[in-house]
């Protein structure tokens, strides 16, 4: 994916924001035209972390209407520095389905495994997040919960279950050297996103060794293209 990015990318006509946290890096597009007085704007992150300097960026250059909804098992200190920017915080790990089962959570001693409970992504979305038929930007990075979730943003998932479609996605994989088949689900899941064409994969990255990284922009869903690509792409 990288090489084809350096070879056939043309990131001066499809610029991309950059939005650095601690460890990696997220990216957003800017709307392409200004959004209308009955269009939402919506923000989600799962997986605060206790580090918000990438939406903290983002909060300073989308529309004021755009809303940040963001979950985090850890409320101490994920609650306050989502609330800095008029966000709206929900205590929660996420998963396919309701159930109590191990977490790895990021304590002020370092990463620590816990048995949570664990929200329903359907439940999240319906209940938590305002009712809206478009995510607009969305984060992912919660410590290798990701592959239990990926049938969810492929055809036929959650997402297209409730009618909801995600404009850009930033995802953080996991890799565990004790979790083969998860690795393999992590190479499954970006071929079949790539096969269906629904997103466009770009800034691939390995910020350490056990980690990947990357941003993806909806190019199929009219709504998602109007919005934030638009005639940006002739080049493809």
């Amino acid at each position: 994916m990288r090489e084809c990015e350096d070879n056939y990318y043309d990131f001066l006509s499809f610029p991309l924001q950059v939005l650095p946290n601690v460890k990696e890096v997220k990216h957003a597009r800017m709307p392409v035209r200004q959004l209308k007085e009955y269009e939402k704007c919506i923000v989600t992150i799962f997986g605060i972390g206790k580090n918000l300097a990438a939406e903290t960026a983002l909060r300073q250059l989308y529309p004021s209407k755009c809303h940040f909804y963001g979950l985090d098992p850890s409320p101490d200190p994920n609650k306050k520095l989502l609330e800095s920017i008029n966000g709206t915080y929900y205590q929660a790990a996420i998963a396919s389905k309701f159930s109590m089962k191990d977490a790895v959570l990021l304590t002020n001693n370092g990463y620590k495994h816990f048995t949570i409970k664990h929200e329903a992504l359907e439940d999240y979305l319906k209940n938590q997040l305002e009712k809206t038929d478009i995510i607009d930007w969305a984060s992912v990075d919660i410590e290798g919960g990701e592959v239990e979730l990926f049938p969810s943003f492929l055809r036929g998932g959650t997402f297209d279950k409730l009618n909801i479609t995600i404009c850009q996605l930033n995802m953080e994989l996991h890799l565990e050297k004790d979790k083969p088949n998860d690795n393999a689900a992590i190479y499954e899941f970006l071929h079949d996103a790539t096969i269906e064409k629904r997103y466009m994969f770009m800034k691939v990255a390995r910020p350490y060794f056990n980690r990947i990284t990357y941003y993806a922009v909806n190019i199929k869903d009219p709504n998602c293209v109007n919005r934030y690509v638009k005639n940006d792409l002739y080049w493809l």
